[in-house]
């Protein structure tokens, strides 16, 4: 219920930096589902690649949005 809210938050933002805030935020819900279903195995690999991917895509945005803010 947490997640869907901050979803919804997402979708309706009308800002970049609550966006990228609440995109952020509905980050940790997901992780802590991925820590929950699955096998030992392979929930662990699973959490640990959607760690350094959402790392990765979400340092990217970050300087995205500054380089737009810098520009407006």
């Amino acid at each position: 219920l947490i997640s869907l809210a901050i979803l919804l938050g997402v979708f309706c933002s009308s800002d970049l930096l609550v966006f990228y805030i609440l995109f952020e935020s509905s980050l940790i819900p997901l992780f802590l589902m991925i820590g929950i279903w699955g096998s030992r195995e392979e929930k662990v690999k699973a959490a640990f690649y959607f760690f350094f991917y959402t790392l990765l895509g979400s340092l990217l945005m970050l300087l995205s949005i500054f380089k737009i803010y810098l520009l407006t």
